[in-house]
């Protein structure tokens, strides 16, 4: 999110009830107080209420896209380069839904129907439940992504279907701005690996329990 190389502090990214945060959290499984180079790691606030506000920077690429280092460096290990990456990083959805229930608790059935009962979604309306994470990868430039997940549940006038695990791609800025609301509290252990040139560090983070996404043409299931 750059313009002529400088980072687009102010950009409208998404609605106001979106916000999405950084920071390490104590005894997390991608907990690091400090930057690989000394540096306290501070909180980030990426996007606040739906607007671009501070970038992941660090002590070398901070002042050349002007934002502010944040302490964000991290390394594979003592002989790798320092580069800025995530810690625990996590989506903040202000109007999401409340339903006191945990994750891996919850079945598709059970998941419909609280959809339904809320009027979040429509009996003739046709929705997906992507489960399960598999891998994936993003395109920091142009903002493409595409991961795997392990199935597919289709929701369709009171039916549910289950389908063999696609591809779910498209572009990250798109996806932000189709998210309509998230149910149930924040899950912030999602644990995970942060891959970039060639480096692996500890990553984590989450969100709702459940985040709605509305259809959108760069929002594709299958590469369709």
């Amino acid at each position: 999110m750059s313009e002529g190389g400088r980072f687009k502090r102010g950009m409208c990214l998404c609605k106001e009830a979106i916000s999405i945060i950084d920071s390490p959290v104590p005894f997390d499984w991608a907990d690091q107080p400090f930057s690989a180079n000394g540096f306290p790691r501070k909180p980030v606030t990426i996007v606040e209420s739906g607007i671009l506000q501070d970038a992941l920077a660090d002590i070398a690429t901070g002042p050349i896209i002007g934002a502010e280092p944040t302490g964000a460096e991290r390394v594979q290990s003592y002989n790798s380069v320092p580069l800025p990456r995530m810690s625990n990083i996590r989506l903040h959805i202000a109007d999401a839904i409340p339903w006191e229930r945990a994750y891996g608790e919850v079945t598709p059935e059970e998941l419909y129907d609280f959809l339904l009962t809320k009027r979040l979604v429509m009996p003739h309306e046709e929705w997906c439940y992507l489960i399960g994470y598999r891998g994936g990868q993003v395109n920091v430039i142009s903002g493409d992504f595409v991961f795997n997940c392990t199935a597919i549940y289709r929701f369709k006038e009171g039916n549910i279907t289950l389908h063999q695990p696609a591809i779910f791609s498209g572009k990250m800025l798109e996806v932000l701005a189709a998210i309509r609301t998230g149910v149930g509290a924040m899950d912030i252990h999602r644990l995970g690996s942060c891959r970039k040139q060639g480096q692996s560090v500890p990553s984590s983070g989450g969100g709702p329990l459940f985040t709605l996404i509305e259809a959108h043409p760069h929002v594709r299931l299958g590469g369709q």
